[in-house]
């Protein structure tokens, strides 16, 4: 999947979404004009008028107020300024499908689009039956509250007055979404802007750019840039009781509980999409948001908004240091992944398979995909990985995925668990009867001791050196040997 980031970004993370969850008509934009008395008026002035305005339907009049009020009160509260004026513009979900439509035909070719349909289902992320794409578009198209587009500079907050309807229990509990939720597009507003402060101050087009041939470190980037919106966010919240900047210290272990009841609630909250959606999409959604903000809050509890500025300067590098802080905070110790680069596979893969394209999966998505072999132990201890999908002309799929770990017990309990995953994936896919007897590719003891299973004569192999596991998939046996004598050859570099 090269290059995937590039695709989810633009369509997820790249446009800094924020989720229509409990937690938080055409209009034309709000064109920017020189300050004046009214734009220097007092915020919470500001923002009582704007909620007069909407109650009266003028949305775009009551965004207008709401943005000046914003222009004031996010600075204050990031203790940053704004170096230029931000305009926000509303946006039907009409108009948010033709968007994403938009951005899927002119910036996203075929090939790279297929190529991420492939990879999530050679590794079992999704079903082959799935089409990602439309997928894709009915979930962010139902699910995303406003976003932010670095490459343009502007927000857009989402609108219901084309389709007002039910959230499910959730929609019958609270009534149903209103057309325009003054609430929601305050809370969006002030979480965009927030994005747009940061972008000002810190490129995040550039960061993003730099992070776009790794998902691992993409979602990882992704997860600091929503944790410090979703701070401003929640400290805009509680500006009105004067405890705003209390919640840079609110502790990470008490919000990582408040999540956890969150999402337990999100079925209740969410569209019908969304509850259907592949694990990995749901995950990948919420990740950036949830995750995110744990890892922010620990930043800020030991230094405050110049530990999020100094984060900004130097990203995490990987979804182990969001899920593990002390991974990245440590001043001494910080664990950086190690950056696997595979040996020549031309020659010993066969002239029938096309590379479509390589990456990283991370911790993240190893949790994700073993969720049902204890994910948060098994991916533990990640240390590095890169993966490679192959495609044949019969449209078969081939992976090879070379994994590092910090240790033999933690590269042991990987292992075991891939095998429980995999011994699953196969028996599931299978047409024919699966051998599930371990078989020797050659004569070698240490080979011989891998797990290997042949299904409808494509192999399927696990082989664990000391703290390297590689993984090879679908291809032949002849094929899969040759791979195999020659992916431990693979180079490791200590990345920053």
């Amino acid at each position: 999947m090269h290059d995937s980031y590039s695709i989810r970004a633009k369509l997820i993370l790249g446009i800094s979404v924020l989720l229509a969850c409990p937690l938080m008509a055409t209009t034309p934009e709000v064109s920017s004009s020189p300050e004046t008395e009214e734009s220097k008026g007092d915020p919470q002035q500001l923002l009582i008028d704007g909620d007069q305005l909407a109650d009266d339907t003028k949305y775009g009049e009551a965004l207008l107020r709401y943005k000046l009020a914003y222009q004031q009160i996010v600075p204050r509260l990031r203790g940053l300024d704004f170096k230029e004026a931000v305009n926000p513009a509303l946006m039907s979900r009409s108009e948010l499908l033709q968007h994403l439509s938009g951005i899927l035909e002119e910036e996203i070719s075929d090939e790279q689009m297929r190529l991420m349909d492939r990879g999530f289902k050679a590794f079992g992320f999704i079903p082959t039956s799935l089409e990602v794409k439309s997928t894709l578009l009915d979930l962010y198209t139902e699910e995303v509250a406003g976003f932010y587009h670095p490459a343009t500079k502007k927000i857009f907050l989402i609108t219901d007055v084309d389709q007002p309807k039910s959230r499910g229990l959730f929609g019958a509990i609270f009534g149903s979404r209103d057309p325009f939720n003054k609430s929601e597009q305050k809370v969006a507003l002030a979480h965009e802007m927030a994005h747009a402060l940061a972008d000002q101050h810190y490129d995040l087009d550039a960061l993003q750019q730099a992070a776009k041939d790794n998902d691992d470190r993409s979602i990882a980037l992704s997860s600091l840039i929503e944790g410090e919106a979703t701070l401003v966010m929640m400290a805009e919240t509680m500006r009105e009781s004067g405890n705003a900047q209390q919640v840079l210290q609110i502790s990470p272990e008490y919000m990582k509980l408040s999540f956890s009841v969150t999402k337990g609630l999100m079925p209740l909250a969410t569209g019908k999409t969304f509850r259907t959606a592949p694990l990995i999409f749901r995950e990948s959604l919420m990740f950036p948001y949830l995750q995110g903000t744990i890892f922010v809050l620990h930043l800020t509890n030991r230094g405050k908004w110049i530990a999020v500025n100094e984060a900004f300067q130097k990203p995490p590098s990987s979804t182990e240091q969001i899920l593990h802080p002390e991974k990245y905070y440590h001043p001494l110790h910080r664990d950086l992944p190690t950056r696997l680069v595979l040996p020549d596979l031309v020659s010993v893969v066969g002239s029938s398979w096309k590379e479509l394209g390589r990456n990283v999966l991370g911790e993240f998505q190893i949790k994700t995909l073993l969720v049902k072999q204890h994910g948060d132990e098994s991916a533990a201890g990640w240390d590095g990985d890169r993966y490679v999908v192959y495609e044949n002309t019969d449209g078969q799929l081939g992976l090879i995925w070379m994994t590092t770990w910090d240790s033999v017990k933690d590269a042991k309990e990987f292992t075991v668990a891939y095998r429980e995953f995999l011994h699953k994936k196969i028996s599931l896919g299978s047409s024919s009867e699966t051998s599930l007897d371990v078989q020797a590719l050659s004569t070698k003891d240490q080979i011989a001791a891998d797990s290997h299973w042949i299904v409808e004569q494509r192999a399927f192999h696990v082989a664990q050196r000391k703290r390297d596991v590689a993984i090879i998939e679908g291809f032949s046996e002849e094929e899969t040997q040759a791979i195999a004598e020659r992916i431990f050859h693979s180079k490791k570099i200590v990345a920053p």
